[in-house]
Formats: C-alpha cells, structure tokens, sequence
C-alpha cells in the first residue's frame, strides 16, 4: 500500500489553471495530476462535480518523497527524500 508523503499545488505562473498537483509517495513515486471540474445539472439544481486525472508518473526515488520545491521562475521542479 502505498501512502503520500508530500502534496505540491502549482502556482498560477506555472500552471495557468493552477490546476496542477504533484504528489510524492512514500515508495518514491511521484504523480502530476490535473483537477477538473464541472457543473452537472440534477433536476433544479446544479452538482459540482470534481475529478483527479492523471498525467505523468515518474520514479526517480527508491525511498519516500519528502521533498517537492518549484524555483522562483517556475520552471523547474526539485523532489529530494530523507
């Protein structure tokens, strides 16, 4: 089973939605996910509706993700474990 060990949302400079989610897992995974939303009509009323999909899986740790950093510029991402 495998736990998330750190949650990273993007800001917008990065990710124009700011919809962007990294997320580090404790066997040294690291999932980009992107969040959607959407209005679905039910009757009268509105439901929001809210989705993960996932876009890029990496794994370049063999221990837990402890660590994830955006530079200033936003242009690159540093993952590290302890």
């Amino acid at each position: 089973m495998n736990f998330y060990a750190k949650i990273i949302f993007f800001y917008l400079k990065f990710d124009e939605k700011s919809d962007g989610i990294l997320v580090g897992f404790s066997d040294g995974v690291i999932r980009y996910l992107k969040l959607r939303s959407g209005i679905k009509p039910t009757g009268t009323e509105k439901k929001f509706e809210f989705d993960l999909r996932m876009i890029q899986v990496l794994k370049p740790h063999t221990k837990a993700v402890t660590f994830i950093s955006v530079d200033v510029k936003n242009q690159w991402i540093a993952t590290g474990v302890c």
